[in-house]
């Protein structure tokens, strides 16, 4: 799935509550229930948006440590030993809040 880096995140939630002001003043059902949906995929899009971003960082400090070790210990490695270093990393931050 695509998403956006140049994602803006004031722009959107300036959008959200434009939305929600005009989801306050109206009155038919139908209307309300699209403007609902409407707020409700934007702010799931921020969600996302800020998932990857987050994910697309872990995942350069994770290439990051992978070039700092010797070659000869990382040479082979895995997917596997990839993901049990980002959740390594991952509670380490965790650990730390």
């Amino acid at each position: 799935m695509y998403y956006d880096r140049t994602f803006n995140v004031p722009s959107m939630v300036q959008e959200i509550e434009a939305l929600q002001a005009k989801l306050d003043e109206t009155e038919g059902e139908d209307e309300q229930r699209a403007l609902e949906e409407d707020i409700t995929g934007k702010i799931l899009w921020l969600c996302w948006s800020g998932i990857c971003a987050e994910a697309d960082e872990l995942l350069q400090k994770v290439e990051d440590y992978i070039q700092r070790e010797d070659a000869a210990r990382v040479s082979g490695i895995t997917c596997l030993n990839v993901t049990v270093i980002a959740v390594s990393m991952i509670c380490g931050n965790c650990a730390r809040l």
